[in-house]
């Protein structure tokens, strides 16, 4: 697989496909948190912002939304990685969430927080955190698949609306 650059990521946008609000290149300072973070087209992908505010509890995973809508085209699929800067904070999004070629919708995003001192283990203070409706959260990263799939995806998370979508199901 080959993975976008920005300059094929635009081309798709121009034509309605891919990202809805599309932003280029953009900074945020979080103040409550002292960080400063990159948001919208990168040189090969795209950091998708929260819908939503983030309440993080140390130790558990919260459902949060994109911003931002996709349509993902029958010949590309998209994986959702951490930004470094909270990965090194404790904060992990998505795992590596996959977006199946033909899905559309806001993604749904799953944020843990496991907050870390510097060697390692568990920070001693453990207190929430809460990062704000519109903070750049982790990036979407475009892939071409060989030619069109015959199984574009049609499952039960199609269309998902603009909140966080629980899991469809009961373990």
């Amino acid at each position: 697989m080959t993975i976008l650059r920005a300059q094929s990521i635009e081309e798709f946008v121009k034509r309605g496909d891919l990202i809805s609000p599309f932003r280029d290149r953009y900074d945020v300072y979080l103040e409550d948190l002292g960080i400063g973070l990159s948001g919208g087209l990168g040189p090969h992908g795209y950091d998708i912002s929260l819908a939503n505010d983030a309440l993080l509890r140390p130790g558990r995973t919260t459902l949060a939304c994109s911003n931002e809508r996709f349509k993902i085209p029958d010949t590309i699929r998209g994986a959702l990685f951490n930004k470094s800067t909270w990965r090194r904070l404790g904060v992990e999004c998505g795992a590596a969430t996959i977006m199946e070629a033909g899905w559309e919708g806001h993604l749904t995003i799953e944020i843990s927080y496991f907050p870390v001192t510097w060697d390692g283990m568990l920070g001693d203070v453990l207190q929430p955190v809460l990062i704000p409706a519109g903070s750049p959260i982790g990036q979407v990263e475009f892939s071409w698949l060989d030619g069109p799939t015959s199984r574009p995806y049609s499952g039960r998370y199609q269309n998902q609306p603009a909140r966080p979508v629980e899991a469809k199901g009961k373990i």
